[in-house]
């Protein structure tokens, strides 16, 4: 942030999410737009949600499907915290190839895990 402000500090979190080879194959009309948002990022969403905890009473009222998913390559905080809440809601976490964007590196693979879920929830 302090080097380029919040597109460049945006930026490295989604290089250090994604990973810099997703983040070099995107266009950069793609880069570009993603960074517009780094304003909203820091401004609204960052910090917003980061340390929410849900309690019990709010799990309990989710009366739709809920499945979990994590990249087998995501930091080990997501895999963490994924866990923690597929215990509290008595569900498994599935896996996908990929970073913490599978769509950007395994986009087959992640349709692949989610469609049969999202094809019982329409029915």
């Amino acid at each position: 942030m302090e080097e380029g402000g919040p597109a460049r500090g945006f930026e490295c979190f989604l290089r250090f999410g994604a990973g810099d080879a997703n983040w070099e194959r995107l266009g950069p009309g793609v880069q570009k737009r993603m960074l517009a948002s780094a304003d909203t990022y820091f401004g609204v969403e960052s910090g917003a949600f980061d340390s929410y905890l849900p309690d019990e009473q709010t799990l309990a009222s989710i009366t739709i499907p809920v499945k979990l998913l994590v990249s087998e390559q995501s930091h080990a905080f997501f895999a963490e915290a994924a866990a923690r809440l597929a215990e509290r809601l008595g569900v498994e976490v599935s896996r996908t190839p990929g970073t913490h964007f599978p769509y950007l590196d395994h986009p087959r693979e992640l349709a692949r895990t989610v469609r049969p879920f999202l094809r019982r929830g329409s029915r």
